[in-house]
């Protein structure tokens, strides 16, 4: 069982990185309604459940839609249109969902089997206020941080794209895509006729809730991921928290210079660090600043992102004090 992506160069040349709050959304009802551990989200679910049943308990609406999601083979396209950048905002994405024709967005629930599952009309307008109340109670209060992962995750495959191609920025976007540089892209859990993209080229959509699927909207077309590092967010509560008070490189640099340290073992902005690490802005830059006058950390412009990254006496004194 497999369906293959056939990727042109003009597909190649059209394929892009995009930011969707929307499908971050979609994943986290995936991942509370199937009960998924992949890619180490069940912390998170089993954080914000309780409230999750809370809200099932309140909102009829919701309770419908998550027996429509928990019905289907797999997500309707209409939930997770592709997106153009990387500042799409909620609320157009909601509202897009909200103005689906109820024909489409019923063809849709029924070949993916929850034809039966949400009866009625409006489908688009439920489907749409079910997800804002998703966001709003579950996934808003982590976004900050989340989506400083998803930058982290985009600044990584577009350097990697850069360097070394699309092999090498796809290569670890999940187990079950393999890249094959005769042109086409192969998703092994799933099934179907080869995906032909005419030049449309693909949406490349990180999300932190564990889940991977196609939005096919001709003619545009988005492949859905987990970003990286999505798992130790969960699992950690906060990434770059590891070490105690008695690390060496803690008792050395300091708790909070050690941690940028370490969350530098690959490109980041300022804006990741101080997300990830639950710090002021202004805090990172001063601690930065230290860090790059010791020779430990240098920066550089990619695109709209100005990045720190380690030395390599940076990275010596890491392994160290390890």
């Amino acid at each position: 069982m497999a369906v293959r992506i056939v990727v042109s160069p003009r597909d190649l040349a059209a394929s892009r990185f995009v930011m969707s709050p929307a499908a971050n959304t979609v994943g986290a009802l995936l991942a509370l309604e199937r009960g998924t551990s992949a890619y180490g989200v069940a912390p998170w679910a089993g954080r914000v459940r309780g409230r999750y049943q809370e809200l099932l308990r309140a909102h009829s609406g919701l309770r419908e839609v998550a027996r429509a999601v928990r019905a289907c083979r797999g997500v309707p396209d209409f939930l997770a249109l592709p997106q153009s950048g990387m500042d799409t905002a909620i609320g157009d994405e909601l509202a897009a969902i909200r103005d689906t024709p109820d024909g489409l967005a019923r063809e849709q629930l029924e070949r993916y089997g929850a034809g039966e599952a949400l009866p009625g009309a409006e489908v688009g307008a439920r489907m749409a206020r079910a997800l804002r109340l998703v966001w709003e109670e579950l996934v808003e209060p982590d976004w900050r941080t989340a989506r400083a992962i998803l930058e982290a995750d985009v600044i990584h495959r577009a350097g990697q794209l850069a360097a070394y191609g699309w092999s090498h920025a796809l290569q670890d976007i999940g187990p079950d895509l393999r890249w094959d540089d005769e042109g086409w892209i192969e998703l092994s859990h799933m099934d179907g006729a080869p995906i032909r993209l005419e030049g449309a080229g693909l949406c490349l959509t990180p999300i932190v809730y564990g889940a991977q699927w196609l939005s096919l909207d001709p003619p545009a077309y988005a492949l859905i991921y987990p970003a990286r590092g999505s798992g130790r967010l969960w699992s950690d509560g906060q990434v770059g928290r590891e070490e105690g008070d008695g690390h060496a490189l803690d008792r050395l640099l300091g708790r909070t210079r050690a941690a940028l340290l370490r969350e530098l073992s690959a490109p980041a902005a300022p804006s990741h660090l101080a997300a990830v690490l639950g710090l002021s802005m202004g805090g990172v830059g001063d601690h930065l600043a230290v860090l790059r006058d010791a020779g430990l950390v240098e920066r550089a412009r990619a695109g709209r992102w100005v990045l720190y990254r380690r030395t390599a006496l940076g990275d010596a004194l890491t392994d160290a004090g390890q």
